[in-house]
């Protein structure tokens, strides 16, 4: 038995002291640190200090029985490792004790070589899924950020920039066409941030009138305009010192962006037909689907609001310009939406993939999202094909054919020959899609890894 850390601490509940005596030593000896106790009411009370990952204890105890005390220590932590051992070996104690949740049943006269094998492999498969867990929280930091999904080089690029920016004061522009998700980005950073628990509050700077907009945004007295008939507190005051977004701010008129400008500048507001300045503490974030630097120059945005709100920008770019992203978000749509649609998350055929990656996706991110929602709607067993996706995106015209020959003039050809150089394209654009990884590309072609990795040796494609 190989030594283990001290810092592997085994809880034993024995109310035998000659077992709680031969138990302790050789738990000790392999390395162990134990705390014996004679009553589970007697463990109960030091548990909190003690936190131990393995817990030994017998079934028939005084006062709180090793049933009973299973139950508390399960609603306590429900990751502990319980072992129950019993001198009593019946049929229905072992049931019930793996009913609520302990990890193994050992009658006495305990197998102390046999313990010792259970406690080692206790903590292995502890160690193993802590390993998983960070593996999978260091992969959710690397491939998103909150909802925001992406491995490809210009998302890891954004996910820097916003974890950068996130706990600031500075103000963000994000640029993106419609659909690329900048107001989940938006709602990424700020709860990502120290402001989480504060207020997000959202605006559409094109869903208003010059006007309402304005009352929107800061707010107004009663009597202020007609049919102002109470005082309405704006949105930059309901965003407190949490976050306020401003959506399509290309689109705010010129006469109300005298106004953003000097809110911005200032840090005050007055409302609509008010007197008194109050203070604006919130971190502001806006969002443009042009180019904001292009209205300048055509005179229909002021440049100095451009410069105070171009503090950083980031650029989301289309959906067509990251298709290397595609495969993680189809995969997060199917598992979203199977699991709106309370069904198991079907796979998804290369070959419907292959369609999903081919689309020059207009509507983005968006529409995306919409052709998964609806295909998993219409996916009833258990995988997502080619007939569960809408026709404008199955539908390819002859010149987008997978591949098209041209052999006039030719007498023969070497149809070996011809093969390889076919499959080696089609190894290849897997590679690209899969960012390099043969394991997804494997996937991708519906092929097992060896046998890629066969075809790309006989390719002189390299490992």
């Amino acid at each position: 038995m190989s030594k283990m850390s001290k810092n592997k601490t085994v809880v034993l509940v024995e109310d035998d002291p000659i077992v709680t005596a031969s138990l302790s030593e050789r738990l000790t000896e392999a390395g162990y640190s134990v705390a014996g106790f004679a009553s589970a009411d007697q463990a109960l009370q030091e548990l909190a200090s003690l936190v131990p990952q393995v817990i030994i204890t017998d079934v028939r105890l005084p006062g709180t029985d090793g049933i009973d005390f299973l139950k508390q220590l399960k609603h306590l932590d429900e990751s502990v490792s319980v072992i129950v051992m019993t001198a009593y070996a019946t049929v229905s104690d072992a049931v019930a004790a793996m009913k609520l949740g302990a990890a193994d049943y050992l009658p006495k006269p305990i197998c102390v070589d046999e313990l010792l094998v259970k406690i080692e492999r206790l903590f292995e498969t502890r160690q193993l899924r802590a390993d998983r867990d960070r593996l999978q929280k260091d992969a959710e930091r690397r491939f998103r950020l909150g909802n925001v999904i992406g491995h490809s080089k210009r998302m890891q690029e954004i996910f820097d920039v916003a974890e950068v920016v996130k706990d600031l004061d500075t103000t963000v522009l994000i640029q993106g066409s419609t659909g690329t998700g900048k107001e989940l980005l938006a709602r990424a950073i700020h709860f990502q941030s120290v402001r989480r628990a504060l207020p997000f509050v959202p605006v559409s700077c094109v869903a208003l009138s010059p006007q309402l907009l304005e009352s929107e945004l800061f707010g107004h007295e009663r009597g202020a305009f007609t049919g102002a008939y109470r005082r309405k507190v704006g949105r930059f005051e309901a965003a407190a010192s949490g976050t306020l977004f401003l959506d399509d701010v290309d689109d705010i008129p010129l006469e109300l962006q005298t106004k953003l400008l000097r809110v911005l500048q200032e840090r005050k507001l007055l409302r609509v037909g008010g007197e008194v300045e109050i203070d604006v503490q919130c971190r502001i974030i806006c969002a443009c689907k042009t180019d904001l630097q292009q209205l300048v120059e055509a005179g229909r945005f002021r440049s100095d609001l451009f410069f105070r709100m171009n503090v950083v920008r980031i650029e989301l770019p289309p959906l067509a310009k990251r298709k290397e992203d595609l495969p993680l978000l189809v995969e997060h749509f199917v598992n979203h939406y199977a699991a709106r649609q309370g069904k198991k998350p079907p796979k998804v055929d290369p070959e419907a993939l292959h369609y999903l990656v081919q689309h020059d996706w207009p509507g983005n991110i968006r529409e995306l999202e919409n052709v998964i929602e609806a295909s998993v709607a219409f996916c009833s067993a258990g995988r997502l094909s080619v007939a569960h996706l809408p026709p404008e995106i199955t539908h390819r015209p002859p010149a987008q054919e997978l591949f098209s020959l041209n052999l006039p003039g030719q007498g023969r050809v070497d149809l070996s020959e011809l093969t390889n150089a076919v499959q080696g394209q089609v190894i290849r654009w897997a590679l690209r899609l899969a960012d390099g990884s043969q394991i997804k590309a494997a996937k991708l072609l519906n092929l097992p890894r060896t046998t890629l990795q066969s075809k790309m040796r006989k390719l002189g494609l390299g490992d």
